[in-house]
C-alpha cells in the first residue's frame, strides 16, 4: 500500500519496499537481501499471513511487524469481515502469528494496514 510505503518511520539504514501482495517473492532476485535483516507488514487477514510465509520461504530472517492479536485488539473498530477466506495454516508462521492468523479465520477479520492509525505504528515501533 503506498500510503503505508510513504508514511512509513523513518528508519536509520533502512529501507522500505512495496510488495505488490504476492509479487513479494520477486524479491529473491535482489541477492543482497538474503544476508539483510528483513521486516514484512502486509494485511492482517488470511491471504496477509500466506504472503508472509511466502516471503519466509525465499528469506529465511524475515519478521513480522504489527502483525499479532494485540494489533487485532488494539485496532478491532478499524476491521471489516472477510468472506473470503484461506483456513489453511500456512507454515512458516511464527507461534504469535499463528495466533493471529487463527483469529482470522475464525473471527473473520480483516484489518487492511492503511487502516492503522499513524499514531499507532509509531508509538508500536517505537
Amino acid at each position: 500500500n503506498k500510503r503505508n510505503l510513504f508514511t512509513f518511520p523513518p528508519r536509520s539504514r533502512g529501507l522500505a519496499i512495496e510488495g505488490r501482495g504476492n509479487a513479494v517473492t520477486e524479491l529473491r532476485y535482489i541477492g543482497w537481501l538474503a544476508g539483510a535483516p528483513i521486516a514484512y507488514w502486509g494485511d492482517l487477514d488470511a491471504k496477509g499471513f500466506h504472503i508472509l510465509s511466502s516471503l519466509r520461504a525465499i528469506l529465511p530472517q524475515t519478521r513480522s511487524i504489527l502483525m499479532d492479536a494485540q494489533t487485532l485488539d488494539d485496532c478491532r473498530d478499524l476491521t471489516a469481515t472477510k468472506t473470503h477466506l484461506r483456513p489453511e495454516m500456512p507454515a512458516l508462521l511464527m507461534p504469535a502469528e499463528q495466533q493471529a492468523f487463527r483469529r482470522c479465520c475464525d473471527e473473520r477479520l480483516w484489518l487492511e494496514q492503511e487502516r492503522i492509525p499513524q499514531d499507532y505504528i509509531v508509538r508500536r515501533l517505537g
